[in-house]
């Protein structure tokens, strides 16, 4: 499947222009549908911010739903501006987890 979005330029030539990021979002949420995903086993960390699309707790959840080492974590910060030290303070406590094991 090709996801396509038309441009015109300024000379008023249409374009034609894929969108990868339409087709890599409509694949993973088949991926997750499917539990294709559920094969890795790896720690996944889906952060999301305090202050963000309702879509975003919601795909966090989906993910811990179907990886079997994800979590979910909201941290404080809007959209995609993070407040980066309790994002660092996250980070650190996942990953300090994750090398124990």
């Amino acid at each position: 499947m090709t996801v396509s979005v038309r441009h015109t330029n300024g000379a008023g030539r249409t374009l034609l222009t894929q969108v990868a990021d339409a087709q890599s979002l409509a694949w993973a949420q088949r991926a997750l549908e499917t539990r294709q995903l559920a094969r890795i086993d790896v720690p996944v960390l889906a952060m999301y911010g305090t202050q963000t699309y309702p879509q975003m707790p919601a795909a966090a959840a989906s993910l811990v739903a179907v990886l079997p080492r994800a979590e979910a974590k909201q941290v404080p910060g809007a959209m995609h501006m993070w407040e980066p030290e309790p994002m660092a303070v996250e980070l650190a406590s996942f990953t300090t987890r994750c090398a124990a094991g």
